[in-house]
């Protein structure tokens, strides 16, 4: 896999995993698709995900706040937002 501004996807996943496992294609689906089901649940509720040696996911509730449009000087309220962070474990 080329090092060089690639962003892995699920299919890369799945492919990765295919090839150090064994398993074959459909497995390798299953386990990937389980793996990214469980940590969008867990996110889902609220809590933070540590995978050891990789990173932290969690997501950070902002509060609405009054904001500024930028074609017009009127101000209005922008609504709350619920980022997702990922601290490097690395």
């Amino acid at each position: 896999m080329d090092t060089a501004q690639h962003n892995v996807t699920r299919a890369d996943l799945v492919e990765l995993t295919r090839e150090r496992t064994g398993l074959c294609r459909k497995e390798a689906r299953n386990v990937v698709e389980t793996i990214l089901q469980i940590v969008e649940s867990r996110l889902r509720a609220g809590e933070s995900v540590k995978i050891s040696r990789f990173g932290t996911f969690t997501v950070k509730h902002e509060h609405s706040r009054r904001g500024r449009d930028s074609w017009k000087p009127t101000r209005r309220q922008q609504s709350c937002s619920r980022p997702l962070t990922v601290l490097s474990g690395i």
